[in-house]
Parts: structure tokens; sequence; C-alpha cells
């Protein structure tokens, strides 16, 4: 049936539901049972056998287990006597390194799937005679659904009742222009854009509001019959990962060379060119290889970057894009409202002017205790006005405490009313609206026409700016005066001193059958509003300010107010006077207008255009942008800024779409919170990565001199060269050192000086030349002490000390240097400051992880059956215990005096 042809009250007859009940519990899960839930066609999270699968298609992953083809091969060929130890240890090792990244990227993928599941969106619906907010997916076929300005149009909905709807069809039609809707029939032959009694889902409220019944939902949509388009895009990589991606890429080619040098310098000292020999050296060079570049790298950070969603979700932070969390460590300004965000939108009427007289007004916030100093016809009918030209409620509770339903200046106005002692609700029930023009951010007004006993008056309120010039007389009915205009205006910039914000309003009679038009307005008064900061906000700009971070606040506020507000929070610098207007910024292009966004700090009556036009320049200064957003108008900024923030309490469903971030909250410190998280996310990657390489170049630089000495000193066991590692003991190694340690980085905490350091260069390489030189540094010093022990304990070497047998002397040297290995990762708990600064202690995750790998390769130096099998010997006690104390300082020490010289240079 196409709905769209029939007037409202036949489709209200079709769905059996009236404007005042809505549909009934049972009939909405009859509905539900018939039509299921409104939501497209979810594909859901990749299959576990998919997640474990995806981990056998990395080329390395490959190329190891062409190496146990070949381990088994050589082995057949050898006679086939025993196990086939080589082969069976690269599997092992190859299913254990598929199995950790299979958890770890399933356990993230958990994890945004609970993250996604907590932005569900809402919908104000009727059912059995309620107003209820519940999830999108909840919507039935004859549901009747409030829609406001800024609201996503959550099913396929005819308009039976609505005041000057506009909708963004972009969606579906590719025109970015607003479409105006009216309840009514349309031809049943009429296109998308032609059905202009309809809202279809997934597009926007620009304007207005009104009810509509829905029709269609989940598949059965119009964005449900092309959702196979919107479902088949892929994410994007993050910057962080496409850098790791080359990063890994040239190291594996690097180390793959180096592994094919050391291959042909075993075969030249073996002198000899068999099939057994080019087996060995084939799956030797491709282990070493492969140990070298880290193979587990992506789905470490895909933890990382979870772990660090899942912590900001528990900060009032939800992440909508993971890319979000790496980005928000590069912010180097952040662009915020005042409303709110600053300020604690609690909004309360301090202060009156009539004709002339100052009225204050006592109490705070939404408590309904208070009085006004002085009252009269004109005070009264001021209030009546603020109270008829809003909308929203007040739920109170026994304590004369209320909660604030809807907009928090209309509320201010309800809690005047109750405090001057007249009833908001018989006001309005008197009073009955008729039509309405609602308010817009280049309106910055709203007016409300309503009708007691046949006569019909227009309420209005808004900035003095915008209902100033239409007003023509006074609340006598006389001509307003100069004289009474610049008073007025003295008011409101008297007002806007003191951090109050000025409404005015005002009023007219609308004679029958005369449009409602704002014009010829009586003049009532000023009300003053006071939403004063919140405590916290000067701590956290002081944060940011030692952090590097600009903070600039964009208001559509007065100046005067913004500058109070901005002062008091620390915002304004000394040479800083007054805030910046979007009159003064409309005429700027390029050089001169970055000239004053590098100057000013608080920037005030601006619009949305305005405030895209503010970041845009910012972005072009090379700046990365962070900004809050809670309005329609918004959303432009918000998916331009690099992190886009929008509000979780008091921002509309469009803001929310194009963000990146939502705050549950609205704080502003909240924001600062999410940088530091960021910057804590990013810092326990690089250490990861850091870490992790000065291991496996370490490796790779013994494995390297240690064949080109024993080439050089003949050194040979069982007839061939003694190579210092096997491929079964080198892939335990890089198991052991590099899956539960890096684990434990990614869960690292915050350090003391996170927030004093300068925001980094998203363009900068993830490791810096001095964190470079720290893994070149650290890694030889994990060869030397490797090569010098086989040098020290094998006969023929140039300081032999003691003669252990030559599979002894392997083993003790492959027990130091896997301890060696996660020793060293306390050396990248602080890329900057040495262990014993205490700037940042380990964490316990890390001190565990080191444990657990350590007890592990004891375990195996201990048991004969494991030793064996990875053709290692059984150690000593006094060994073991006199590598295990002198290793640490050997590791550390080196290592912490290269951050102290780098430090003092």
């Amino acid at each position: 049936m196409r709905f769209a042809s029939l007037q409202p009250n036949e489709i209200l007859e079709h769905f059996e539901v009236t404007l005042e009940s809505g549909l009934s519990q049972s009939r909405v899960l009859e509905k539900r049972k018939e039509f299921g839930l409104n939501q497209l066609e979810d594909r859901g999270p990749p299959s576990p056998w998919k997640i474990l699968l995806a981990q056998f298609q990395d080329l390395m992953v490959l190329i190891l287990l062409v190496a146990t083809a070949v381990a088994f091969f050589s082995w057949w060929m050898d006679g086939a006597e025993g196990l086939p130890t080589d082969a069976i240890v690269i599997l092992v090792i190859v299913l254990a390194n598929a199995w950790l990244g299979f958890s770890q990227e399933y356990k993230a993928e958990q994890i945004i799937r609970e993250l996604q599941a907590s932005t569900k969106a809402t919908a104000q619906v009727l059912r059995d005679g309620r107003l209820l907010q519940v999830e999108q997916s909840e919507l039935v076929p004859g549901d009747l659904v409030q829609l406001q300005e800024g609201d996503l149009v959550p099913a396929d909905l005819i308009l039976v009742n609505g005041q000057h709807i506009g909708a963004n069809e972009s969606l579906l039609t590719g025109e970015s222009v607003p479409v105006d809707k009216t309840p009514g029939a349309v031809t049943e032959s009429s296109s998308i854009p032609e059905r202009t009694n309809e809202l279809f889902a997934g597009t926007t409220v620009t304007a207005g509001k009104g009810v509509g019944i829905v029709v269609a939902t989940g598949s059965h949509t119009e964005l449900g019959k092309i959702a196979h388009t919107l479902q088949t895009t892929t994410s994007e990589e993050t910057p962080l990962e496409k850098r790791l991606d080359v990063l890994g890429r040239q190291i594996g080619w690097g180390v793959l060379i180096l592994s094919v040098l050391i291959g042909g310098v075993v075969l030249l000292v073996e002198g000899k060119v068999d099939t057994p020999t080019l087996l060995r050296v084939c799956m030797f060079s491709v282990a070493l290889a492969v140990a070298a570049v880290p193979e587990g790298l992506p789905a470490v950070l895909t933890v990382s970057l979870s772990i660090g969603a899942s912590k900001l979700a528990k900060n009032n932070v939800l992440c909508r894009q993971m890319s979000a969390v790496e980005t928000l460590g590069s912010v180097t300004t952040i662009v915020t409202d005042k409303t709110g965000t600053l300020t604690k939108n609690e909004m309360t009427v301090r202060s009156l002017y009539c004709d002339g007289k100052t009225i204050s007004v006592s109490g705070d916030g939404y408590h309904l205790e208070g009085e006004l100093s002085h009252t009269d016809e004109q005070v009264e009918a001021l209030i009546d006005c603020g109270v008829l030209a809003s909308g929203g409620s007040l739920e109170k509770d026994s304590q004369q405490q209320a909660t604030a339903v809807g907009d928090p200046m209309d509320a201010a106005f309800l809690v005047l009313a109750e405090k001057s002692g007249r009833n908001w609700q018989t006001l309005r029930g008197e009073w009955k609206e008729i039509d309405s023009l609602p308010f817009s951010s280049e309106r910055a007004r709203v007016s409300i026409l309503r009708e007691r006993d046949g006569h019909r008056q227009l309420f209005v309120k808004g900035s003095c700016d915008t209902v100033l010039p239409l007003c023509t007389t006074d609340f006598e009915g006389r001509p307003l005066t100069e004289e009474q205009l610049s008073a007025i205006r003295k008011a409101e910039h008297s007002f806007a001193e003191k951090a109050l914000r000025g409404l005015a309003l005002a009023r007219r009679s609308v004679p029958d059958g005369e449009e409602m038009k704002e014009e010829s307005l009586q003049f009532l008064g000023l009300a003053a509003f006071e939403d004063p900061p919140r405590q916290e906000v000067r701590e956290a700009v002081e944060l940011c300010q030692k952090a590097g971070i600009r903070v600039l606040m964009c208001t559509g506020d007065h100046p005067k107010t913004a500058q109070a507000i901005a002062s008091r929070v620390g915002l304004l610098e000394a040479d800083e006077k007054q805030a910046l207007t979007g009159a003064e910024i409309a005429e700027l292009e390029g050089e001169a207008l970055a000239q004053v966004t590098r100057k000013h700090h608080v920037f005030a009556r601006f619009s949305p255009q305005q405030k895209l036009k503010l970041v845009e320049s910012l972005i072009e200064q090379g700046e990365v942008v962070a900004m809050t957003g809670d309005g329609v108008n918004d959303a432009p900024a918000l998916k331009k800024v690099h992190v886009g923030v929008a509000m979780g309490k008091s921002g509309t469903a469009v803001a929310v779409e194009a963000s990146d971030l939502v705050l549950t909250d609205d704080r502003f410190n909240t924001i600062v919170n999410a940088v530091k998280e960021g910057r804590v996310v990013y810092g326990n990657i690089q250490r990861f990565i850091a870490f992790l390489f000065s291991g496996n170049f370490g490796v790779v630089v013994a494995m390297f001199f240690g064949s080109l000495l024993a080439g050089f000193f003949d050194l040979r066991y069982n007839g061939t060269i003694l190579l210092p590692l096997s491929a079964a003991q080198i892939l335990w190694m890089n198991l052991v050192t590099d899956g539960a340690p890096a684990l434990a980085f990614a869960m690292g905490r915050s350090s003391e000086h996170v927030m004093t350091h300068p925001p980094r260069n998203p363009k900068d390489p993830i490791l810096s030349k001095e964190i470079w030189r720290l893994v070149f540094s650290s890694g030889f010093v994990l060869a030397a002490l490797f090569l010098t022990l086989l040098d020290l304990l094998y006969i023929g070497g140039v300081f032999t000390v003691v003669e252990f047998d030559p599979v002894y002397t392997r083993t003790l040297a492959f027990y130091a240097l896997v301890t060696a290995r996660l020793v060293n990762a306390f050396t990248f708990t602080d890329l900057e400051r040495g262990i014993w600064s205490g700037a940042t202690l380990p964490n316990s995750y890390l001190i565990g992880a080191v444990l657990f790998s350590w007890l592990l390769t004891l375990g195996l130096v201990s048991f004969p059956v494991a030793a064996d099998f990875f053709g290692l010997a059984i150690l000593k006690f006094h060994h073991v215990l006199y590598a295990t104390l002198t290793i640490p300082a050997l590791v550390l020490l080196p290592s912490n005096m290269v951050k102290f010289w780098q430090r003092k240079r």
C-alpha cells in the first residue's frame, strides 16, 4: 500500500490508533512479531572461524608454513628417524601465534560491538497515552513518533501533524537543500522527492516539529531497499596502521636479506651444497626472518585501540570511530562550546528588566524556593510570555527540587513562574498552542502562536539582537523611543558583563485570519540567566595549557557574557581584551583570518557556518582540531575536524551521527581526559613497538655475527657448523618474549608527565631518532651478552673461560638471551627517563607477563622432555641463579645510560 497517497486520518484508521493514545503495548508486541526489529540487516561481527583463518593469510605466516614443510621434508630425507622436531615446533609456534592473534582480535571485536551498542539512537513515541523514549530498533508500523529539529528520522513516517518541518534527504536524493514537509496526501505515483508528506529513515529533520506515523521499518524502508550499497563499505586503516604496515615491510625485507646472507655464510663454511644442507639452511633463514618481524603487531594495535576505547567509555566518552583514540594524542586545539560544556547548563533567572527597573530573583538552579524583589502587572506579563513561548516541563520531587525535561532555558522560565506564585501548567492549559516558528541558530528566537477564549496572541523570546528590531511598542502600547532602546541595550550590556545571558521577550495580538508574522511586537522586558562555569573547568584548561593544547571557546552568546565566563575559567590571556565576534571575521579570508584565530581564544555571536569557517582556518594552519557540537548545523564542522565530539545529553541525533566521540556528561574536563587517554594509548603502542624491535634486532645481530664467528673459527658440532640457535629455539623465544609482554604494554597506565609534553606531530614517524637509538643500543647489548657468553663457555672461543658441552653452552646462552629480552621490557616503560627516576613505574600487567614468560622458559630448561624436544640441555641451578641475578644490571644499566645521555644533550 502507498500510504503517502492517503490522508492522515485514513492512515490513523488503518493502523487503529489515535493522536491521543498511540499504539497499545499489546499491539506493539503483535506487530514486532509480524515485522521484526526496526533495523537494517546486520551482518554482525565476523565469525570466529573467519577471524581464525585470517591469522594464516599473512605472508610471513605462509613462509613459516613453507618452512614447516621444508623441515618435514628434510627429516624424511634424513631417514625419518625419531620425531621431526623442528617441523613440529615451528607448526606449534605458528598455531600458538595464530591463537594469540585470534584471541586478541576476537576480544577487540567484542569490545567494539559493546561500544556500538551503547550509542544506540532513541525516539520519542506515544504509546498507551504516554510519551516514552525507546530505542529506534523497537519501533513498529503504527507507532506515533514525535519529531523536532535535529532528530534523525528512525523509520519511514507519514506526517500527521507538523509545523514548518524541513528535512535533509541528501542520503536518498543527493540534493542537499532541505525539503519542506507538510501533512496531507500526494498522488500514488509520486517519486521520493515528490512525497512532501513523508519522512524517510536515515534522513534528518532540519527545522520544525511534528508527529509522524511509522509506515515502514527495517528493510522495508526506502533506505532498507538500498541497504546493500551501505553495507558493502569497508573500514579504512588508521594512519597509525598504515605507518606500521610500511615500517613492518621495510624491516621485513631488511631482515629477509640478512637471513639470506647468514644462509650464504653457513653454506660457504660448510663447503658443500647438498640437499640436506640446503634444506636446513633454507629453513633456518626463513625462521630467522619471521622471528624478527612482528607478526602479531596488527592484532596488538587493535587491542590497544579497543582497550583505549573501553577506558574512555568508563569515563563518559563513547568512541564511535576507533581511529579517534589514536588521533586524540595529536590534538593541538580544542574548540569548545560554552553552555553545558564549560558551564553547568543549569539555567537560573537571576534578574529581570522591565520599563527601566531591574528585579532580582533569588534561588539557585532548578530549586523551586526563591522570590522576586518586586512584581507588578508588567513583570507578570513578562513571566507569562516566557512560559508560553517555551516548551518542556518540570518534574518535582518532595524536596522542592525540580528536574528539567527539555531545554534548560525553558525550564528556567517555569521555575521562575513557580517562584512568582504563578501556575505554569494552568497557564499553558488555558492558552492552546496553534502554530509556532521554532528556534534555529540563524533566527536565534522562537515564536509560539496561542489562543484563549477566541483571542490569538503571538509570544516571542530570543536574543536581544533578533527580537528588539521587531518591537515597535512598549508594555503600555506607546512607540518605543530611542531613549528606551538605549536603556534596554545598556541593561543587556550590564547583564553580559556579569556573565548573565539576556533574552528579550515580546508579544502581539494576531486577529483571526491574519498570518503569524513576527513584526510590530510589544516589548515586555529582558530576562537575565546565569549558567555558572563548572568548578573543574579551570583546572582542565590549565592542564591543556601545560600540554601545549590551545582551548578556544566558540559560542552564540553575547561577547561580554562569553568574555566573563572565559575569564573565570582561565581562557583569556593577559593581552586579550575582548571576544572576537562572528561579524568581525565574516569578511576575513586566508592569512588575515589565520592571524586573528592565532591571537584570540574567545569567539562570540558565532553562527555554525562561522564556526565551520574557524575550524577550516585552524586545519589549514596545520592544527589537529577537536571540536564539540550539539546542533544540526554543527554537523559539517564535526565532520570536518579531526575529532568531532558530540554532546550526549543535549546533542541532536544529527550531531551524534557526525561525530567521532560522544560525551555522555557534556563536560569539558571529560574531553581533556579523553585527550590524555589518547596520549597514553599512543605511548603504549610506541613502547611496545620499540621493545619488540629491540629484541628482534638483538636476535638478528647475534645470529649474524654468531654465524660469522663460527665460520671464522671453524666451530662445528656433529660435523656441521655450530649455529648459535636453532629455528625452533628462535621461534620459542619470539613467542614468549613478544606475546604476553605486548599485551601488557597495551594495558599500560598513565604517567605523571603525559600531559606535560606538547602534542605530537601526526606526520612524525612512530619511533623518533632518540627511540631508534634506544632500540639499537639495547639490541646490541642483548646480542653482545649472548655472543660473549657463547665465547666464554665454548671451546674454540677467543676468550674461553670454561669449556662446556656445546649443547649446554647454547642452552645457557639461550636462557640468558630470553631472560635478557624479558628484562629489557622494563627499559621501555619510559622512553625518556631512566627506570630509577620512578616517573613511570612498570604496570602490574607487565610484571606479571614477564614473570609468566620467564617461568615458561625456566621450565623449558628444567624438564628433560621439553628440553630434549627443543634440543636443549638441563641447566644447573647455580648457573641459572648466576645468570638470573646478573642479567638485569647488564641489560638495564647501558640502556638507561643512553636515556640519561639523550636527556642531557
